[in-house]
């Protein structure tokens, strides 16, 4: 069958570049001399590959080893790996062949192409931005605040980490990277490790750039500094030997984090070698997954000890270029990232860019910020954080696929809180990604579908019933639109169409329903678009076309046939001029895909028009699962359109010819002993594989299976089997006494299996026994646990166990027990105790579980039924405070006990999770009368705990108790308690009253405000904004009415500007704060702010006609707080009128306004203005700069 690959094909070139992450080949540099090279490897995909070079591992510096004579003095005496360049194939021949003659050879490999990882920018910027003020960040890093970086600069910069980015080389001299690069080292031969290209200063920017300088970006890691470590050419390239030298000189120069944001399709032996020497000194590998939009990541991120990263976009999706499968370890924002680039290449300072390596770049940042907090990590506790914090995304099982374990979450490593990480998926409608696909359950048209370059790829599921064929037709006025079509199981693409102009592809469903995917993009660096439309027809629609060249035959099964076997052997062969892409073989409609393309001269000769070498198909089928009887056999050829055709019917039976007998297992028999044997013959026309025990769903165990049973050969001559007899002894000892299920089962050649019986048995024993002293439910308060009792078996006892979880304490036995010798004479034996003790001290505090497991002569293991008991350091309780209780005041009074038999070392209580230490050691006669075994008098504890700096509220609390052996025990274990401090004061506001109208630019205030732990400020919080009050004004009524609060100064009044308020409702709290500095807050009071605005348009009027281009604007404005501007909006023209007209009428009627100059006149020139009906808006300026809108009318300019 032809395997598949699950993917997005960027271009057909691509498809044909990559089809090798199917197949991937190395040479390890390990092996044998007999396994130096390969040279299929030699022969793959020419894209993957630097022609005619030769990468060459040596053992040592021999001089007369042939190997230098090809590369003289350029050798590297470090690394021991150099490059070999010939001239063309024959020459590489001869090379290899005199190479692996050499005992000085280790290894012998192609020169890998590597190539960076980005996709074209998408926006530019050469201005120097300058970022916010509180977070440090531009507004363009969208991932920052999307990741909660800023968050975490609190806890860590990467202050003290080194990152070696491999890559182009960085632009040191970059504003945003000066002093960040410490240095370096090139291995493309510039002699410079700076950036010729500009991919590496991008991805330094992104985990290093400064933030100090408050321009341009900020970097993940902006304390952490940098190695640039040149190993891609100015095109963006690389090859085994510039990746391998440069991780290794990275390796020993001090990185802790390698970034390489670049990338193959090959497994290269080489490249692991130097990922494994970086690892062995503690540098962690980040790596990108690819930019291919293939299943397959490519190397070095799919090896185990290297983090591999995808790309999302900004609605938390997949990115479609982002290369995914199951070496995939987490995703990071990968779209629109705007980062440095050098001025000198790019003649602009930052750019934004999607692909894997930006997402590399930021993971890298983050594992910085990690390592400056905790630089022991190694790559396997990174990957474990990873698989255990990470935010997962997706809402489907092959979602893994694409995102791996999700998005790193450093907030939940560094605080225990899990990130309110954004997810915008559900608010998008884009329809570019997989899961987010437009579904289609009917015939349906898209007149009109645009694609924008390089990052817009559009999904449609098409959901097609059973017997339905899906008719889809692409028109496009451009060229090179592709269109991929998936199976529902994503693998790679049945079918990829390049449209030009018209394109049709019909996909058939035979089956019950199922879901296809048709992807539609463009490699187009300009827009296109095209129309599609998609038709469901019935299966026998006349307008369905009809392959008429087809040809076909079947060779190997006949009419009739019986098969006697679990295999079907289909071959034969099959012909169209418009070109076979699949055969499948329908067995009662269930499909099995057969190869196709095998080599069939005699066809080819015998159909030469066809001109097809390849046109044969075989597979053998595995129908062991289908049910013995008659079934139906077609072949379905599928064409380059879609279009499928059927073969006729062939019938076949299948027939079971199994016979057995099971000879010495009976249902319900009783067995003792420590073996069971089982024997019996099966004979059958299929083979027969093996036969299998089963006790107890426990693992098989293989019966010996090809004995001599001539009694069955003559009773069965037709079989002409003379070994068809199967036996063994199965050791029963690790089954416990009792019922036990035994099932034999037969498996044939093909995985058919057949139960040949299934029983009940039972194992019988004389084992008796007894723990004394552990009883259920008991508390273990001292350093051991003392564990006695007895056990006999006529059988005899090798060992007895103590049980707790999966840890054994073996307890010694063979003590005098005369009253069990007495009790049981005839085991006669007088030693049957056990005794032992186990380190309680060991054991956490908490519950467990104890067995007694005992192990017989012969090695049958008998394990009792249990019991629990429970460690715990003390018991205890607790009598104040209770659990909801009030408090008032400044002290929280707490008292109780505490006894243990390992001694109490100290008491605290945990308020909020911090530690206030009680005093240990009160007389408690009250408990030492309940509780006389531990002679302790002085149990009790107490303490006043200062609790003035707490706010109002509830406090959660905890009692710790530390006993003489140090260990600690907290009483969250079972529950917390919780207690509310009471807030006391009460507040009073007198002006303005509730929903209070208000005019004029001040508000005044006035109430009274009570605490009894004192106020030493007063504020008033209009719309939550703070203003001072004066407080301690005398105030009788309130000392009365309050007497308890002891306050006669308890009034306090105000004047607030509210000049710059809105017109309408706001809301006002008074706030308090007391001596202890806890606040307190009223309720809220509502008031209202009045519009003082009165104004009328004179002229125009409604609908009035505008001629000559001119239009004339007359009326009167008014407000308390003075016009300063008066203007017209019409179309999109925005015209200045003159105010302060006399206007001695308007002021008659509004004398208390005192504005005589309240009109305002202008004729406007509206000759540029289009002709037609327009709406006419005024819009006033107040003089607190507030503007209002004033009149809307509709005009006819003419």
């Amino acid at each position: 069958m032809r395997k598949r690959l699950f993917g997005v094909i960027v271009s057909v070139f691509f498809l044909i570049s990559l089809f090798s992450l199917i197949h991937p080949q190395s040479v390890l540099a390990g092996d044998s001399v007999e396994k130096k090279v390969n040279i299929e490897n030699f022969n793959a995909d020419k894209d993957t590959i630097i022609q005619n070079e030769i990468v060459v591992k040596y053992k040592n510096n021999q001089s007369n080893s042939k190997i230098f004579s090809y590369f003289g003095i350029s050798r590297n005496t470090e690394s021991k790996i150099e490059k070999i360049k010939v001239d063309n194939k024959d020459q590489l021949e001869q090379r290899i062949n005199e190479l692996q003659n050499d005992p000085n050879v280790e290894s012998i490999q192609p020169n890998y192409k590597y190539e960076k990882f980005d996709i074209d920018n998408t926006s530019a910027n050469n201005t120097v931005h300058a970022m916010t003020s509180i977070t440090g960040v531009n507004d363009n890093q969208w991932y920052l605040e999307r990741l909660q970086i800023p968050e975490l600069w609190s806890q860590s910069t990467g202050k003290g980490i080194k990152i070696a980015v491999l890559d182009t080389g960085i632009d040191s001299n970059h504003e945003d990277l000066v002093g960040k690069v410490v240095g370096g080292q090139d291995f493309t031969g510039t002699g410079s490790y700076l950036d010729n290209n500009g991919h590496g200063t991008f991805v330094a920017g992104i985990i290093a750039a400064d933030r100090a300088n408050n321009i341009g970006i900020s970097g993940i890691a902006y304390d952490s500094k940098l190695l640039s470590v040149k190993v891609l050419n100015k095109d963006g390239y690389g090859d085994t030997t510039t990746i391998s030298k440069g991780i290794k000189w990275a390796a020993d120069n001090g990185a802790k984090i390698l970034n390489l944001s670049l990338g193959t399709s090959k497994d290269d032996a080489i490249l692991k070698e130097a990922v494994n020497y970086a690892v062995s000194k503690g540098c962690i590998i980040i790596a990108s997954s690819g930019n291919y939009g293939l299943q397959g990541i490519t190397y070095p991120a799919a090896y185990d000890n290297v983090i591999a990263v995808g790309a999302i976009n900004e609605s938390t999706q997949w990115c479609y270029f982002s290369n995914f499968g199951q070496e995939l370890d987490l995703v990071a924002p990968g779209s629109k990232i705007y980062s440095t680039v050098p001025q000198s290449i790019n003649a602009l300072k930052y750019m934004t860019y999607s692909g894997t390596s930006a997402s590399t770049a930021i993971v890298s940042g983050e594992v910085s910020l990690l390592l400056s907090k905790q630089p022991q990590l190694t790559v396997k506790d990174i990957l474990s954080k990873i698989k255990e914090t990470s935010i997962g995304i997706g809402f489907y099982t092959d979602e893994a696929l694409l995102y791996g374990n999700g998005i790193l979450d450093l907030k939940k490593i560094f605080t225990g809180e899990y990130s309110n990480y954004s997810f915008n998926r559900i608010e998008s409608r884009d329809n570019n990604t997989i899961d987010n696909a437009e579904r289609v359950y009917n015939s349906t048209a898209f007149p009109y579908v645009e694609l924008n370059p390089h990052s817009d790829v559009d999904w449609y599921r098409l959901d097609i019933p059973e017997d339905t064929v899906a008719k889809i037709t692409i028109t496009t006025p451009q060229k090179n639109i592709y269109a991929n079509i998936f199976s529902d199981n994503f693998y790679y693409p049945d079918r990829i169409l390049k449209v030009d102009g018209k394109s049709e592809y019909y996909i058939s469903n035979y089956y019950s329903n199922r879901n296809f995917y048709l992807e539609l993009y463009t490699p187009n660096l300009e827009p296109s678009n095209c129309s599609l439309n998609i038709q469901y027809l019935s299966i026998n629609d006349p307008s369905i076309p009809k392959d008429q060249t087809l040809k076909y035959s079947i060779d190997s099964i006949s009419q009739g046939k019986v098969i006697t076997g679990n295999t079907l052997d289909i071959s034969g062969w099959a012909l169209s001029k418009l070109g076979i892409t699949k055969v499948e073989a329908i067995v009662d409609n269930q499909g099995f895909e057969l190869q196709y393309g095998l080599s069939r001269p005699d066809v080819y000769n015998a159909f030469k028009d066809y001109n097809d070498k390849e046109s044969g198909f075989s597979s053998s089928l595995n129908i062991s699962d289908i049910p013995y009887g008659t079934h139906s056999l077609k072949l379905m050829f599928t064409d380059s359109r879609g279009v499928i055709s059927f073969s006729n019917a062939i019938t076949f039976t299948t027939i079971d010819t199994l016979k057995y007998s099971l000879d010495t297992t009976k249902s319900e028999m009783t067995v003792s002993g420590n073996s069971l044997l089982i024997a019996g013959w099966a004979l059958s026309n299929a083979s027969i594989a093996k036969i299998e025990a089963i006790i107890d769903n426990d693992n098989p165990v293989a019966l010996k299976y090809g004995l001599s049973r001539p009694d069955v050969y003559n009773a069965f001559k037709g079989y002409n089997n003379k070994n068809a007899g199967f036996s063994s002894y199965i050791n029963i000892a690790k089954y416990g006494y009792g019922s036990h299920t035994l099932q034999v089962r037969l498996t044939y050649v093909g995985g058919r299996i057949e139960i040949l019986q299934q029983i009940q048995f039972n194992i019988s024993g004389t084992l008796k026994s007894n723990l004394d002293t552990l009883k259920s439910n008991d508390i273990i308060t001292g350093k051991y646990i003392n564990i006695a009792g007895w056990a006999i078996s006529k059988a005899g006892i090798i060992k007895v166990e103590a049980v707790i979880y999966d840890k054994a304490y073996t307890l010694s036995y063979g003590s005098n027990r005369p009253d069990v010798y007495n009790a049981f004479k005839d085991y006669n034996n007088s030693k049957a105790g056990f005794s032992g003790t186990i380190d309680a001290s060991k054991l956490p505090i908490g519950n467990y579980p104890l067995y007694i497991r005992i192990t017989e002569v012969g090695g049958r293991v008998t394990i009792d039924n249990g019991r629990s008991f429970r460690v715990q350091n003390a018991l205890y309780c607790l009598d104040t405070p209770k659990a909801k209780q009030l408090v008032y005041g400044n002290k929280l009074q707490v008292s109780g006990w505490a006894l243990s038999d390992s001694g109490v070392a100290k008491v605290e209580m945990l308020v909020n999770d911090t530690a206030k230490t009680l005093n240990y050691g009160i007389s408690r006669s009250d408990v030492y009368n309940a509780f006389p075994k531990f002679n302790n008098k002085n149990a009790g504890f107490s303490a006043d705990i200062d609790i003035s700096k707490l706010p109002y509220g509830t406090i959660k609390l905890k009692l710790r108790i530390t006993d003489k052996l140090g260990r600690v025990w907290t009483q969250e274990q079972v529950n917390e308690l919780e207690v509310e401090i009471k807030d006391t004061a009460i507040f009073g506001i007198d002006t303005p009253k509730d929903t209070q109208s208000v005019t004029g630019n001040t508000l005044n205030i006035s109430g009274w405000a009570l605490s009894k732990s004192g106020i030493t400020k007063l504020e008033v919080l209009i719309d939550d904004i703070p203003y001072p009050l004066t407080y301690g004004i005398s105030r009788p009524d309130v000392y009365n009415a309050y007497k308890s609060y002891n306050n006669q100064s308890a009034g306090f009044k105000g004047t607030v500007d509210i000049s710059k308020l809105d017109y309408g409702y706001h809301h006002l709290k008074i706030r308090a704060t007391n001596r202890d500095g806890r606040v307190s807050v009223s309720q809220i009071h509502g008031f209202g702010m009045d519009s003082t605005l009165q104004y009328n348009l004179e002229t125009p009027t409604y609908f009035e006609k505008i001629t000559n281009g001119s239009l004339n604007i007359r009326g009167w404005v008014l407000s308390k707080f003075g016009i300063t501007k008066v203007e017209a909006l019409i179309g999109d023209q925005c015209y200045e009128v003159q105010y302060n007209v006399s206007r001695p009428d308007i002021y008659n009627i509004y004398k208390d306004y005192k504005n005589l100059n309240s009109g305002f006149n202008e004729s406007l020139d509206v000759s540029n203005i289009p002709k037609g009906s327009h709406l006419l808006l005024l819009r006033f300026t107040d003089g607190r700069g507030i503007v209002n809108s004033g009149p809307l009318i509709s005009v006819d300019i003419q």
